[in-house]
């Protein structure tokens, strides 16, 4: 597997998970890399004088793995709705372009977790609560029967997808068909999941 992403694919990902427009997510990517939480790498960089009619004698370079500096972001022009952004970086007298950017696998992968609403909100549900996960090692020292870190990130993934239900008793019934063919009992699904339920809240959309 590589150790790195597009940045077109955090863009997809982002759009999928909270609902925003991709000029939205643009602006939202661009500001990770002026702060520096998200760095780029172009495979290849072409730079251009400022003028009017641009011919291939006119390029300065091109570089090839080029580290786009943090500051080319505070200059730069992307039309993010297309499939494919191309990145116009104008600096100083010239413009950068760049077709394809290059982020590190783990560094993306983290910046969409932390933007995850249904994550964030697992994480929050349990803050609130006084529930501690007990499946890494059963009482015996045997590995659980039951992934329970598992069942309570796909529990509020469907109550982000589908609302939080009236009862505790829906979810638990959702839950244990998505254990098949080999459930837990009512009462372990409502240990694990009752504080899940009681303190779940509908992530916000990001601005």
């Amino acid at each position: 597997m590589s150790s790195q992403v597009d940045i077109n694919w955090l863009r997809n990902e982002l759009i999928d998970r909270t609902g925003l427009s991709k000029s939205e997510i643009g602006d939202l990517i661009c500001a990770a890399m002026v702060t520096g939480n998200l760095t780029g790498l172009a495979p290849l960089a072409q730079c251009y004088p400022k003028t009017i009619v641009r011919t291939l004698s006119d390029e300065i370079g091109p570089w090839k793995n080029f580290e786009i500096p943090v500051a080319f972001w505070n200059c730069t022009e992307i039309d993010w709705d297309c499939q494919n952004p191309c990145f116009h970086f104008h600096i100083g007298d010239n413009i950068w372009i760049v077709y394809s950017i290059l982020l590190d696998r783990a560094t993306a992968y983290d910046f969409l977790k932390s933007r995850d609403p249904a994550l964030q909100a697992l994480q929050a549900a349990l803050l609130k609560s006084s529930f501690t996960p007990k499946d890494r090692i059963g009482s015996s020292g045997r590995p659980p029967k039951y992934n329970w870190s598992k069942c309570i990130i796909e529990a509020v993934r469907w109550m982000e997808v589908n609302g939080r239900p009236k009862t505790l008793a829906e979810l638990v019934n959702y839950m244990a068909e998505w254990f098949e063919p080999e459930e837990p009992g009512d009462t372990q699904l409502k240990q694990y999941l009752g504080p899940i339920y009681q303190n779940f809240e509908p992530k916000a959309r990001l601005d």
